[in-house]
């Protein structure tokens, strides 16, 4: 991160979009204050004072994330019951932590940074703050670059970490974390979806969104970019669905899988947890708990936050709908998918007949 690297592409410029973080929850603690942390904030104060030097800059949009507004849908004294909006923060989630929730840290970090720095200036801010993105494997330290995966037909089993930004690229890359998880999802890697919620959000609505909230001078603030979360089991069946051909998850994992919620009131669970009645000795009670920190770098706190034991996990999009209209471009979330798969098996990257639509079926 080179002071004043970033001086000529602002030069003369107005408008000034600012995208990128590194993201994995594959870091051990020790590692995320540089892998994470220093370059979120480095690269954010570089590019800021490239806008002050400047002097032409008008307005300066963050790509922030909802990952600054929540730690999990437990961080709310009310619990699974707050709706999540632009005046909500993270305060759970450390660096130290490491993990997943040392990227939500350095996100809220650099938001809060962002926010810091952009008071008396003569530019204004305005943050989108969308469901959590892919992994960008280039801004991570790491050795040579591998070659783009190759698809299978019978991918590795997948962890239960999910795209959140989905919809179709404009672009034929492959090295994307959102390819191999769908790849393993339609090609039956995962026999059972986790007992998780899951949020996502169509890249065309986050497009949209930057755009609107640059040139329109009545946006200002935070603006949360996200469907509300729903069960993951839920979205694999829509896949299902839409694709019948695909092999894609139509069960749910028991939730004595899940961590146990906290202590004290709770939304009731949104159908009975089963019973192990088979014989020899129960299975684990909280076998999720115990993998996911092992094997998926999630925190007994996230996976318990993120339970379908809550029911739904809300989020405001409010401000959104009134300052951009959005109700009348929103993409939802079926069509979303749908049209992800659909731009996967044009490209050649999903098995033969995984993705033909339901109405070619039969």
């Amino acid at each position: 991160m080179v002071d004043g690297s970033f001086d000529a592409a602002v030069a003369g410029c107005t408008h000034v979009f600012h995208t990128a973080t590194p993201f994995t929850s594959k870091l051990r603690p020790g590692q995320c204050a540089e892998a994470l942390q220093r370059p979120a904030l480095d690269g954010l104060r570089n590019v800021l004072s490239a806008v002050d030097r400047a002097g032409s800059v008008r307005r300066v949009v963050l790509t922030s994330s909802v990952a600054a507004v929540l730690s999990t849908f437990l961080d709310h004294p009310d619990g699974a019951a707050h709706v999540y909006g632009p005046g909500d923060w993270n305060e759970t989630d450390r660096i130290s932590h490491g993990g997943f929730a040392a990227y939500s840290a350095a996100k809220a970090m650099q938001e809060r940074e962002a926010w810091r720095l952009a008071e008396g200036k003569p530019w204004d801010l305005v943050t989108i703050n969308p469901c959590l993105g892919e992994r960008d494997r280039r801004a991570l330290p790491r050795g040579p670059t591998p070659a783009p995966p190759r698809p299978r037909p019978t991918p590795a089993p997948a962890p239960p970490r999910v795209p959140a930004v989905v919809g179709p690229s404009v672009t034929r890359r492959q090295d994307s974390e959102t390819i191999e998880i769908l790849q393993q999802l339609l090609g039956g890697g995962s026999p059972a979806a986790p007992p998780l919620l899951l949020a996502t959000v169509d890249v065309r609505n986050v497009a949209a969104a930057h755009s609107i909230a640059a040139f329109d001078p009545a946006c200002s603030g935070r603006y949360i970019c996200a469907n509300d979360s729903i069960p993951m089991v839920d979205q694999t069946r829509a896949v299902k669905k839409a694709f019948p051909h695909s092999r894609a998850p139509t069960r749910e994992l028991p939730r004595w899988c899940a961590p146990p919620p906290p202590p004290g009131p709770r939304p009731r669970p949104r159908r009975p947890v089963p019973r192990h009645r088979g014989p020899g000795p129960p299975p684990p009670r909280r076998l999720l708990a115990i993998l996911g920190p092992l094997m998926f770098g999630m925190p007994r706190s996230f996976l318990r936050g993120y339970s379908t034991a809550l029911g739904v996990g809300r989020f405001d999009r409010s401000r959104i709908n009134a300052d951009m209209g959005a109700e009348s471009w929103w993409i939802g979330r079926d069509r979303s998918l749908g049209d992800h798969l659909t731009w996967m098996a044009r490209n050649g990257w999903v098995a033969d007949g995984a993705v033909a639509p339901a109405e070619a079926s039969g």
